[in-house]
Parts: structure tokens; sequence; C-alpha cells
């Protein structure tokens, strides 16, 4: 019993590892503050095989943003729409949304951001970010 566990144990870091090293960046969005839309325009999976993807997530840095909808548009035209309608904080990053009921990847070729960025009045020209990620 004392075996397995430390067997089970030591396979944990090689676990943590991979899952780390899948984790890819999709792109970044700017938003501002009036109602924004603001899309990210991925290349082929046949030339880039980063966008293919069970997961995606997004982090805000700067500002924080109110968003409304995230689209996710694959590379066989389908979409799959997030109604979000909530306040995202700078160094804040939301769940994984799973992309699809099944094991296969997803190939990501277009994702749509529509919301706000909260900037305070004295800040003109500024934006916020809204990064990407996908495993």
């Amino acid at each position: 019993m004392r075996a397995a566990l430390l067997t089970l144990i030591s396979l944990l870091p090689i676990s943590g590892t991979a899952f780390a090293n899948r984790v890819v960046f999709l792109g970044t969005v700017q938003l501002e503050d009036q109602r924004d839309y603001e899309r990210i325009f991925l290349p082929p999976c046949d030339r880039s095989p980063d966008n293919r993807v069970d997961y995606i997530q997004f982090s805000v840095s700067n500002y924080p943003v109110q968003i409304r909808a995230v689209n996710v548009t694959f590379g066989n035209g389908e979409t799959r729409y997030f109604n979000m309608d909530a306040v995202f904080y700078p160094r804040e990053a939301t769940r994984w949304f799973n992309l699809d009921r099944g094991t296969r990847e997803r190939c990501v070729r277009m994702i749509e951001v529509w919301g706000r960025a909260k900037i305070p009045a004295n800040y003109i020209r500024q934006k916020a970010g809204i990064h990407f990620y996908g495993y």
C-alpha cells in the first residue's frame, strides 16, 4: 500500500507539468470606456496548431471591464456564445470554459468580445486589455 501511494505521489508533478506546458496564448483585445466590440482573428489550424483547444479562459489587465458577451467561432463555421454580463478586475481570470462536450479539440478561428472598460474620467485614451488563453 505504501509503495503504491509513493508511486502515485511521484507521478503528480509530471501530470502538472504536462498541463502547464499545454496552455497557449490565443491573443489580446483592448476595450475602451465606451461600449466596445473587438475581435481576434486566429490563423488556420493547419498553419498554427496552437489554436486547437478544448477550453478557453481570459484574464484582465490595466482596468476593470464589464463583459457582456464572448463569441468563439470555430474553423468549421460553428459559433459558441458565452453570455457573461459581469465585471472583471485587473489580474482576475475567469474559469475555464468548455468549448465542446466531446473529447476532441476545437479549432478556434475568431474570438469576439462585447463590453466596456471602467476607466476613471481623468485617464483619457486609456484601454483595458483582455488576454485569451486555451488548453
